[in-house]
C-alpha cells in the first residue's frame, strides 16, 4: 500500500522577517447576458467543459461540448437572488454535471456561502446555504470535490477562525448547519484554509495562523505578526483526529507567507515568503517532516505567488514569480519523489524579457510537464499559454500561445486528457463577455475539425427591420437552420426554423421595435446536431415621422413611395399633377409606427394612364406634411 504523504514547500529565512460553430480564433463567446465575472472552469466527463460565472451579481453557467458548441443553448442561471453572488469555485460531481460554490451578500442581511449543483443537461439538482450569518464576504477561501459526488469547503468567519463543511450529492449538510469550528479558536485569527483530499480517504484542512504574536513594549504599541502553518486531519464524516486547536506543521515566523495544496500522488502545502530561498520538504499523512530543506531555487530577488502541482510521477511541478532579474518573471522546477530538483539548478524560466510578466493559472500538462497562463501584471493585458515538458523543453515555442489579441482578464485553466481548456473574460467598452478556447496538449494549436463552418453572419438594421445574413459549408446535407432572437438581456428564445437552400442564408426580421436592442444567434443543423453561430447585436433605429425621394426617378411607368411614422397615426399620400389638381390617393389608412413602402403604377383614380410629365406626392400623418417631386418619363 502506498503511503499517503504532505508536501510543503516553504523559505528559509537567510535575514530577520521583513514585512458557435466549432472553436474560432479568439475564442467562443459562451454568454449572451450582462455584464459577465469570474469564469470558472470543469471537465464534463466528456471531453468538454462546465462553465460558471456571475452576471451582474447573479451566478450562470454553461457547458460546451469538444467541438465548442454550447450544449446548453442559452445560458443556464444557478442563482438569480436578492443581493449579490460572487463565483468562487467548481468542481465536477463526477457524473456529467458539477458543484458551484459562491459568496452570497444578500441585501440587508449577512454574508454566506451558498452552492449548487447541476446535471449534465444543465438543471439545477439542489441549491444551499453552506454557510450563514458571517460578517464580511471573505467566505469560500477553498472548495473541492469530494470523491463522492459532493464537495468540501473551508472557510474564515467573522472572528477570524477556520471552518469546515463538507456537502454530499443530495446537497446535505454533513457537518453541521453552519460547518464545524477547526482550530478551536484563540486570540489571533487564522485565515486562508484550505483544503484537500489524499488517497487514504482524509481531509486534510491548512491555514494560516497568528497565535505565536504579539503586542511590543511600547509605547506606542505595536502588533508584531507571526505566522505559522497549521491544519487538521478529518475524516469525511467529520471526526477531527489532531488537537481540537489544529496541530503546528510549520513554524517559520513569516509576516506574509503564501501557500497552497495539491491533491494527487504528491498530497500537500505550499509555503513561500517575500525574502531569498525557496525551500521544499514533504509531510506524512501524520503531519510530520518526511524530508526537507530542499533547495527549489536560491537566486537572489523575491519570488511570490508559488503554485505546486503533482507531476503524475509522484513528484512535485512548482512555479512561482521570480524577481531575480529586477522585474518579475515566471519560473518552474520539478522534483522527484524524493525531493530531488530534475531540472536546472535554480529553475527554469517559463516567461521573461520586456515587461513584467505574473502567473495567473497552472497546471499540469499529464505527461510531467506544467502548462502556465502568464502574462502582464496590471490587469487586463495580453496573456499567453506556456508549456514546459516533462524536460523542460517548450514544444510551443519560446513565446508560447497568445490566448487572445485583445486585453483579457479574470482567467481560468483546466486540463482535461489532450486538451488545455482557458477560459476569460473580454475587457471592452461594453458589456464584458466571457471567452473559451481549446488548445491541444501536444504542440499549442487551438481548436477542433468540425462537420460544419458558419463562416460569416451578420445581423443589421435595415430602415425598421433587420437582416440577417450568413454564409457556411457542412460535411453533410444541412436539414434546417434555426434563428434565435433575445431583447436586450432577456434569454434567447427561438423565433423560427428556415429551410437552408444554399450555402447563403438570408432572413429578414421585421417583428421588431424601433429603438430597441436585439440579439441574435443561428444554429445550422446537419446530421450531428447543431451548430451554433456567435451571437451578434444590434438596435433598430427610433423612428421618426419622414418622407423618402420615390425609386426609381425618373420613372416609367411605376415607382416606390417609401415612408415612416414616429407614432400612430392616420397616414394620407397623395399625387398631385403639376398644376396641383389631385390624380389619386395612394392611402388612407391608420398605420402603427414603422417604415412603409407604396407603389404607384403611373394611373389615376380611374385607371387611366398619366401623360409624362412632373407629378407631386404628399404624406400627411398627424401634425406632419411634406411633399416631394418625381418625374414620369416615357
Amino acid at each position: 500500500m502506498r503511503r499517503s504523504h504532505l508536501l510543503i514547500l516553504f523559505l528559509v529565512l537567510a535575514t530577520p522577517n521583513f514585512a458557435v460553430a466549432s472553436w474560432i480564433a479568439g475564442g467562443v463567446p459562451v454568454t449572451d447576458l450582462g455584464n459577465n465575472a469570474r469564469p470558472l472552469l470543469t471537465p464534463d466527463g466528456s471531453g468538454g467543459v462546465i462553465v460558471a460565472w456571475d452576471i451582474d451579481n447573479d451566478i450562470y453557467a454553461q457547458r460546451v461540448d469538444q467541438d465548442g458548441n454550447l450544449v446548453w443553448g442559452a445560458s443556464m442561471p444557478v442563482c438569480v437572488c436578492t443581493g449579490y453572488q460572487t463565483a468562487m469555485f467548481i468542481v465536477t460531481d463526477g457524473a456529467g454535471g458539477a458543484i458551484v460554490g459562491w459568496s452570497e451578500s444578500p441585501v440587508g442581511a449577512d454574508y454566506g456561502i451558498g452552492a449548487a449543483r447541476l446535471d449534465g443537461s444543465g438543471q439545477v439538482l439542489w441549491t444551499r446555504l453552506v454557510a450563514t450569518g458571517l460578517d464580511y464576504p471573505w467566505l469560500v477561501s477553498h472548495m473541492i470535490s469530494d470523491g463522492a459526488g459532493g464537495a468540501l469547503f473551508a472557510w474564515t468567519d467573522s472572528h477570524y477562525d477556520a471552518y469546515a463543511q463538507r456537502v454530499d450529492s443530495n446537497g446535505q449538510l454533513l457537518w453541521g448547519s453552519n460547518g464545524m469550528r477547526i482550530n478551536g479558536g484563540g486570540t489571533w485569527g487564522q485565515f486562508r484554509p484550505q483544503v484537500v483530499l489524499d488517497g487514504g480517504g482524509k481531509v486534510f484542512v491548512v491555514w494560516g495562523d497568528e497565535r505565536r504574536s504579539y503586542y511590543d513594549d511600547g509605547p506606542p504599541f505595536h502588533k508584531v505578526t507571526i505566522t505559522d502553518i497549521y491544519g487538521q486531519r478529518l475524516t469525511l464524516d467529520g471526526q477531527q483526529e489532531w488537537a481540537s486547536d489544529g496541530k503546528s506543521l510549520l513554524e517559520p515566523g513569516n509576516t506574509d507567507p503564501d501557500w497552497s495544496m495539491v491533491t494527487g500522488a504528491t498530497d500537500g502545502i505550499l509555503m513561500t515568503n517575500r525574502t531569498s530561498t525557496l525551500r521544499a520538504g514533504r509531510l506524512s499523512s501524520n503531519g510530520d517532516l518526511v524530508w526537507g530543506d530542499v533547495p527549489v531555487c536560491e537566486a537572489a530577488g523575491a519570488k511570490r505567488y508559488p503554485v505546486i502541482l503533482a507531476d503524475g510521477a509522484d513528484g512535485s511541478l512548482i512555479t512561482w514569480n521570480d524577481s531575480r532579474s529586477g522585474t518579475p518573471d515566471v519560473y518552474a522546477q520539478r522534483l522527484d519523489a524524493n525531493g530531488n530538483p530534475m531540472w536546472a539548478t535554480d529553475g527554469v524560466m517559463v516567461a521573461g524579457g520586456a515587461g513584467d510578466q505574473s502567473i495567473y493559472r497552472a497546471s499540469g500538462d499529464g505527461t510531467g510537464g506544467v502548462i502556465e497562463l502568464y502574462g502582464q501584471a496590471a490587469c487586463c493585458g495580453l496573456m499567453r499559454l506556456q508549456r514546459l515538458d516533462q524536460d523542460a523543453q517548450k514544444p510551443w515555442g519560446n513565446d508560447g500561445v497568445l490566448i487572445s489579441d485583445i486585453p483579457v482578464a479574470q482567467t481560468s485553466l483546466v486540463l482535461d486528457g489532450d486538451h488545455v481548456f482557458c477560459a476569460w473574460v473580454h475587457m471592452s467598452n461594453g458589456p464584458n463577455q466571457v471567452f473559451l478556447q481549446r488548445f491541444n496538449v501536444a504542440d499549442g494549436s487551438w481548436g477542433s475539425t468540425v462537420a460544419v463552418a458558419i463562416s460569416s453572419f451578420e445581423a443589421r438594421a435595415v430602415g425598421t427591420s433587420i437582416r440577417l445574413e450568413a454564409t457556411f459549408q457542412s460535411d453533410f446535407a444541412v436539414e434546417h437552420i434555426n434563428i434565435y432572437r433575445g431583447a436586450r438581456n432577456a434569454s434567447m428564445l427561438r423565433l423560427t426554423e428556415a429551410a437552408a437552400g444554399s450555402p447563403q442564408f438570408t432572413y429578414v426580421d421585421a417583428a421588431v421595435m424601433p429603438g430597441e436592442t436585439y440579439r441574435y444567434q443561428i444554429g445550422v443543423i446537419d446530421r450531428d446536431g447543431e451548430f451554433l453561430s456567435l451571437v451578434q447585436t444590434v438596435t433598430v433605429p427610433r423612428a421618426t415621422t419622414s418622407l423618402e425621394q420615390n425609386s426609381p426617378n425618373p420613372f416609367n411607368p411605376g415607382t416606390t413611395i417609401h415612408f415612416s411614422l414616429a407614432a400612430r397615426e392616420r397616414a394620407q399620400l397623395d399625387i398631385y399633377s403639376a398644376d396641383g389638381r389631385l390624380v389619386r390617393r395612394l392611402l388612407d389608412a391608420t398605420r402603427n409606427p414603422g417604415s412603409y413602402q407604396v407603389n404607384w403604377d403611373g394611373r389615376d383614380d380611374r385607371g387611366a394612364t398619366v401623360t409624362s410629365g412632373v407629378y407631386f406626392y404628399r404624406l400627411t400623418a398627424g401634425k406632419f406634411s411634406d411633399s416631394r417631386r418625381m418625374v414620369l418619363l416615357k
